[in-house]
């Protein structure tokens, strides 16, 4: 595949010696080209898309709970580990 810009301001795609595809350059900065089948077919697909459906208004906030932040050595305690795990840290409540 190659692509080409000629002189004459079009942009040319080669494929196997031959023009695939040819289009118009814009001229200026910011310009949009679009093409007519290209156009016919962003119209479709906007006809064949579902309208947006809002449901947030209707759900409630989430709410994270509250929790307390402890060592793992309580767990272990809970467990029956009396002693902390290596390099673990004793923690009182």
């Amino acid at each position: 595949m190659l692509v080409k810009e000629g002189a004459d301001g079009r942009l040319r795609i080669v494929v196997g010696g031959q023009v695939v595809r040819e289009y118009v350059l814009a001229e200026q900065a910011g310009q949009v080209i679009t093409t007519p089948d290209h156009a016919a077919a962003v119209r479709l697909l906007a006809r064949r898309r579902p309208a947006p459906v809002d449901v947030a208004p209707s759900l409630p906030p989430l709410r994270w709970p509250e929790v307390e932040v402890r060592p793992l050595a309580v767990y272990d305690r809970a467990v029956g580990l009396d002693a902390p795990a290596a390099g673990g840290v004793e923690w009182t409540p």
